[in-house]
């Protein structure tokens, strides 16, 4: 079977990860520890893509810095197509996490025109991937060049970008808390199969929903679960997009959601063990999967 064809387009960041030695105070300079990875939603599912197998191109805008060269030379050596990139004047994309806690600044990608997305070239592919980083006015010209389309919700304060695209989504990745968000105020009150069932009522044909240390569920025409998976713990940044690769690659290939939900949860638990947004073994699971 060839290689599944697979356009991504997106956020593309540098992540700055810190962890401190001990409690941090106003005023106080606390010793620890600082790991610059790439990073990006739509960056972390290509790279995740293309060490499964997948032929895959990445969309993003970067900035005409260092920064952005770096970024993208990473991506390029992980396998990921990257001539179709935007160069910008503008800086670079960052997210900087401390002790768990983030803070994204994707202007440079949330700026860029309509027009400017559309200056890429079309491309004949099996899947279009679309995270909620673009300006909303830009998600439904990119959404038209899919034949496929996979929607991923990159957080809880862009995923209603999302909302009008998912009755032409083929499978929308949510969090627990992008999709109550996606649901308005009925959505806290679901979880689990019904909140999954809510989200499909509005249109996509797979439903995948991450709820961190409880697991993650895949809803098509019936609600398969599986739990997280022990391992180390050392960053909790970029299981989630993996998990979804791993999703969109198996369903693909049409696979069992079973399968397909074992070899997630796999993959996130090996990503869970490293500072990198995508473990660079990551294939792995899928020649394990086979004695599955």
């Amino acid at each position: 079977m060839s290689a599944p064809r697979v356009l991504v387009a997106g956020g593309a960041n540098v992540d700055v990860k810190v962890t401190a030695s001990g409690p941090t105070a106003e005023g106080i300079s606390t010793p620890g520890r600082v790991h610059v990875v790439p990073g990006g939603v739509a960056r972390n599912l290509a790279e995740a893509l293309a060490r499964l197998g997948a032929t895959v191109r990445l969309l993003t805008v970067v900035g005409a810095d260092a920064w952005g060269e770096w970024l993208m030379t990473q991506t390029a050596l992980a396998g990921v197509d990257t001539t179709a990139v935007i160069r910008d004047p503008g800086q670079t994309g960052f997210y900087v996490t401390i002790g768990g806690r983030g803070v994204a600044d994707a202007t440079i990608v949330e700026a860029t025109p309509v027009e400017v997305w559309l200056r890429a070239p079309r491309e004949d592919t099996d899947l279009v991937v679309l995270d909620a980083n673009p300006a909303e006015a830009a998600l439904p010209e990119l959404a038209r060049r899919a034949s496929q389309l996979a929607l991923v919700g990159t957080s809880p304060a862009k995923v209603s970008r999302l909302r009008s695209l998912l009755p032409h989504a083929w499978l929308v990745c949510l969090t627990l808390a992008e999709a109550r968000v996606l649901m308005g105020p009925k959505g806290g009150m679901l979880e689990g199969a019904a909140l999954a069932r809510a989200v499909q009522a509005l249109g996509p044909e797979w439903v995948l929903l991450t709820e961190g240390k409880r697991g993650l569920g895949l809803l098509g025409k019936a609600w398969t679960a599986a739990p997280a998976q022990p391992g180390p713990v050392i960053n909790e940044t970029g299981a989630g997009d993996t998990a979804a690769a791993l999703v969109m690659f198996g369903l693909l290939r049409g696979w069992f959601a079973e399968r397909v939900l074992l070899l997630a949860a796999r993959a996130a638990t090996m990503t869970l063990g490293v500072w990198g947004n995508v473990h660079p073994e990551v294939g792995t699971v899928l020649i394990e999967g086979r004695a599955s």
